[in-house]
């Protein structure tokens, strides 16, 4: 199996999980719609499916942050999740992953398992 088509699947599963898991969105408590990443996929492998670097939003926060880039959005997260938690995400995001198929398996089983 190719490595894209095992991301898309951990992604997926990893969506599915975090929003049955946080029912409400973190800004006004409406219905999540997908689980956003605080620190970008692109920027860190190692937080890519870590739970803690995801914040349930709903349709309208999710695209007021991608479509708007409204800088309050990502005020109002770091006023509700604090300073501690941006600064262990930060740590964690320096951390070398190795990305493999391997590692995306493991992934995926772990996710299953939930």
């Amino acid at each position: 199996m190719k490595l894209s088509t095992l991301r898309k699947k951990a992604d997926r599963l990893l969506q599915i999980h975090c929003v049955a898991e946080n029912p409400q969105c973190l800004l006004c408590f409406f219905s999540t719609s997908e689980c956003h990443h605080f620190f970008q996929k692109s920027l860190s492998n190692a937080l890519r499916y870590d739970k803690e670097n995801l914040i349930p939003l709903c349709r309208k926060h999710h695209l007021l942050h991608h479509l708007s880039g409204d800088p309050l959005i990502v005020k109002n997260i770091l006023e509700i999740k604090d300073k501690k938690w941006f600064e262990k995400l930060q740590k964690k995001r320096n951390t070398i992953q190795k990305v493999n198929k391997q590692w995306y398996l493991e992934i995926i089983e772990r996710l299953e398992d939930q």
